[in-house]
């Protein structure tokens, strides 16, 4: 293979794009539906059993190297990353997925470093900022960086009482100067800057980040993508769309709002006692909404998702490993839990 031959294989995937509320192929034009799971390899003991590790490096090829092949066996098209350390170089990782054809939305906060629980204006830390632009300096060099989360779940800081407008405004200035930031590098990629939200304040949420707050400014203060966390199918013995009811309301609940930018969800996957026990493993989930992504009535209105999620963490379980007892924190996908690395 000619060294011509080999850069255009390791470049093989095409940046999506976004066009209105869907993704796109930018070679072929296809609608590509997200088919992902959150992905997170903390191990089950030993020194890495923490939340504040970038997995996502050379130094760690060893754990996700062994997973790569259990991407292709789930069939998924992208996985979902937390707590990336911007001054590491994560190309082995990045080319790897993309030969595996695997997209990555990246978080942009850590647990160390995010929109913060007290009133707007000072839950936006100047470090945050410094951060996601670090980020996107090292993640925009990817065809395959699908996008970046500017926040998980801050909504779940906003004391009882309270409305979205406690710390909201922090998110959206924050997704405000990283769009401007990518709009002022005119070399860099534009690559979608949304966030995740809990499922709770459901059309207030999701209508405040699709508005604009200063019209006269642009459109920058608005999501490029709205991702929600939400849990709505948790009776194991439902196959089909129409057994859903709780699914069929998310739906429509973004209907009703005419959306006008792509809707995923980001975690989903309801734990149950009701779900099947397969070779001694309680509660499997079936995760339909997978396959209902692809159906007319759901795909015009979310563009997919990622399921919640890839490994069980020790540190969240509720029962002891290899965890065959169901537990209420247990979201590992099937059987597959990872030992010490």
């Amino acid at each position: 293979m000619t060294e011509l031959s080999k850069r255009k294989e390791k470049y093989k995937l095409p940046p999506l794009l976004i066009k209105g509320f869907k993704f796109f192929n930018s070679i072929t034009g296809e609608n590509v539906i997200i088919k992902g799971v959150d992905y997170y390899p903390r191990p089950n003991s030993g020194e890495l059993n923490h939340n504040s590790i970038d997995f996502f490096t050379a130094k760690y090829r060893h754990i996700w190297e062994r997973d790569i092949p259990n991407f292709l066996d789930l069939g998924i098209n992208a996985i979902r990353i937390y707590s990336v350390d911007p001054s590491q170089d994560h190309s082995d990782f990045m080319c790897a997925l993309n030969a595996a054809n695997i997209y990555v939305m990246v978080e942009l906060a850590s647990q160390d470093c995010a929109i913060l629980k007290t009133q707007a204006p000072s839950c936006y830390p100047n470090s945050l900022k410094i951060r996601g632009q670090a980020i996107i300096q090292e993640f925009s060099r990817y065809n395959n960086t699908l996008a970046f989360s500017a926040g998980n779940e801050v909504n779940h800081y906003v004391p009882s009482g309270e409305g979205p407008e406690w710390n909201a405004p922090c998110l959206k200035k924050f997704i405000q100067d990283m769009r401007a930031y990518v709009q002022k590098c005119t070399m860099m990629r534009n690559i979608p800057i949304g966030l995740t939200s809990a499922d709770t304040d459901r059309d207030v949420n999701a209508l405040y980040y699709n508005c604009l707050s200063e019209p006269d400014k642009g459109d920058l203060d608005r999501a490029e993508f709205y991702g929600i966390n939400s849990y709505v199918v948790c009776n194991g013995t439902v196959t089909t769309y129409d057994e859903a009811p709780g699914f069929q309301l998310l739906v429509s609940s973004f209907e009703n709002l005419n959306y006008s930018i792509p809707v995923m969800l980001t975690e989903y996957g309801c734990l149950s006692q009701t779900y099947p026990t397969i070779d001694g493993y309680e509660g499997q989930r079936t995760f339909h909404e997978s396959e209902w992504f692809g159906l007319p009535e759901v795909r015009d209105t979310f563009t997919g998702g990622f399921a919640f999620e890839y490994s069980i963490e020790a540190g969240n379980a509720h029962t002891p490993y290899p965890y065959k007892v169901f537990g209420h924190q247990n979201y590992g996908v099937g059987k597959m839990t990872l030992t010490e690395c």
